[in-house]
């Protein structure tokens, strides 16, 4: 990381290391880039390619980029999001709400969201993870070429596959919400029905009633 910051133009920021394994992530908030085990102080591709990818997020940042501005003005909704999105979905089934259910839908909504920006996030940034290593000379072999863009395109088909899931689940959610208003519109039509069954009974009978009492007896 000291090459990446002394050999671009990136405004050098504090490094660190964190415990665990692919913990490796940007803190914009507090402005520091956090490193694993597995990548803090090791000599290889992998190490490699994984810093140079956090610093392109701090190149992002940096250059105040247009897809980090709109992930950003996300984070505070989805922060709780999945929570509410949870609890209005499972308050909707437990007591047959249907538009809590909606609710509950829109805040998984924003979710997805996130996750579909952050697949351009994670994309650019490692291009430009790339494109620092070229520029500071640190990809000199061919191996280093090739292991560097394994590295990087394996972590961005896990983003990938996060959002796919999400999408995949979404539809899911919607399609059972449909199906519930169904139920609530065929209930709805039925409880209709016999409220006009009952009321043209009543009416009926009223009829025969005054029928009855406006008929006057031979004699």
């Amino acid at each position: 990381t000291e090459v990446l910051f002394d050999d671009t133009d990136l405004d050098p920021i504090p490094v660190k290391h964190i415990r665990g394994n692919l913990t490796d992530h940007y803190d914009p908030g507090k402005n520091v880039v956090n490193l694993s085990d597995a990548v803090y102080d090791e000599d290889s591709v992998a190490a490699m390619a994984v810093a140079a990818h956090e610093l392109g997020h701090v190149e992002q940042y940096q250059e105040d980029s247009t897809l980090i501005k709109m992930r950003s003005f996300l984070i505070p909704a989805v922060t709780l999001s999945p929570t509410v999105s949870y609890i209005c979905l499972l308050l909707g089934l437990l007591f047959n709400m249907t538009n809590m259910l909606w609710v509950g839908i829109f805040f998984f909504s924003l979710t997805i969201i996130f996750s579909l920006l952050t697949l351009p996030v994670e994309t650019n940034a490692s291009k430009r993870a790339l494109a620092m290593l070229d520029e500071t000379g640190l990809r000199k072999t061919e191996a280093d070429i090739e292991g560097s863009k394994k590295v990087l395109r394996a972590a961005a088909m896990t983003y990938l596959a996060a959002a796919v899931s999400s999408v995949i689940t979404l539809f899911y959610d919607v399609s059972r919400v449909r199906q519930e208003a169904q139920k609530d519109k065929a209930r709805e039509e039925q409880r209709e029905s016999r409220q006009q069954k009952q009321a043209s009974r009543k009416t009926q009978s009223r009829t025969t009633s005054q029928r009855k009492t406006t008929k006057r007896p031979k004699r």
